[in-house]
């Protein structure tokens, strides 16, 4: 296989797959889902949890350092 004829970069990668596979794709790097449980009930009260404010900036530097390799 010629090397010009390979993607750039890994966004190049997954638009030369099937829609249906960038879509799944799509579904596992947003990670959205982490953001429904930020806000949260103790004790009658609504608190931050900070272990979800945790999650949301690793899996920004996993998905930068992802395109980056």
């Amino acid at each position: 296989m010629n090397s010009s004829n390979l993607p750039a970069t890994l966004a190049e990668a997954i638009l030369t797959e099937p829609i249906w596979l960038q879509a799944w794709v799509l579904l596992l790097v947003a990670q959205l889902d982490a953001l429904v449980f930020v806000i949260g009930r103790d004790k009658g009260n609504w608190i931050v949890r900070k272990e979800c404010l945790a999650i949301i900036p690793g899996y920004i530097a996993a998905g930068i350092i992802m395109d980056w390799m």
